[in-house]
C-alpha cells in the first residue's frame, strides 16, 4: 500500500547521510510503534542542518495536505541554542509551525550510535530509539536529548508518533 496524503503522514529531512541512515532505520522499526512504513518519507541528506531546515520550510506540499508533517533530523554537535533557534526561525516564518518537529542531540549521531549501541549499525540505534520513543524511558532519557526535552519537542513528537499509529 503507498502513501496515501489525506492520512497523518511524515516527511523526514536528514542533516546529512548518516542521519539519513538512521532515518531509514527507524523507518524499517516504525512497526513497533504501529506506524505503517509508507506514512514516512525520507528525504535526501541535505548536507548540513541549514540547508535541511530550508528544506522542510520549502516544503510546497505542506500547504496542500493538512495532515503532513515535517521532521529535521540533526545533530546539535555543540550548539546547545540550535532547536530553539530552528523553532524560532519557524514560528517566525511558518504558517504550519505546528507541524513541524526537530529531533536533535548533543555531540553527532556517531558518537550516539557508539555509546548506546558499542558502534553497532544504525538498525540497532533506531530498534532502541522506537522501542523507547512512546514510554519516554532509556535513550531518550540521555543527556544527549536534553534540549530537544527542554524545547518541548520530545512530548509533542510522542503526540505525534501516537497519531501515525494505526488504529486496530
Amino acid at each position: 500500500m503507498g502513501l496515501n496524503r489525506e492520512q497523518p503522514h511524515l516527511v523526514i529531512y536528514p542533516e546529512d547521510s548518516a542521519t539519513k541512515d538512521l532515518a531509514d532505520s527507524f523507518k524499517y522499526f516504525s512497526k513497533i510503534l504501529k506506524i505503517r512504513p509508507e506514512q514516512l518519507t525520507v528525504k535526501p541528506p541535505a548536507k548540513g542542518w541549514s540547508n535541511a531546515l530550508d528544506r522542510a520550510r520549502n516544503d510546497d506540499q505542506l500547504g496542500r495536505f493538512p495532515k503532513r508533517n515535517v521532521l529535521l533530523l540533526i545533530d546539535l554537535d555543540t550548539r546547545s541554542e540550535r532547536i530553539e533557534r530552528i523553532l524560532d526561525e519557524i514560528n517566525d516564518s511558518h504558517a504550519v509551525a505546528d507541524r513541524f518537529f526537530v529531533v536533535g542531540w548533543q555531540g553527532n549521531i556517531e558518537q550516539l550510535k557508539s555509546k548506546e549501541c558499542s558502534g553497532r549499525g544504525f538498525d540497532k540505534l533506531a530498534e532502541k530509539m522506537a522501542n523507547d520513543a512512546v514510554d519516554c524511558r532509556g535513550i531518550w532519557e540521555d543527556r544527549c536529548f536534553e534540549q530537544m526535552r527542554s524545547a518541548g519537542q520530545y512530548e509533542r513528537l510522542r503526540g505525534l508518533l501516537k497519531m501515525l499509529a494505526v488504529q486496530l
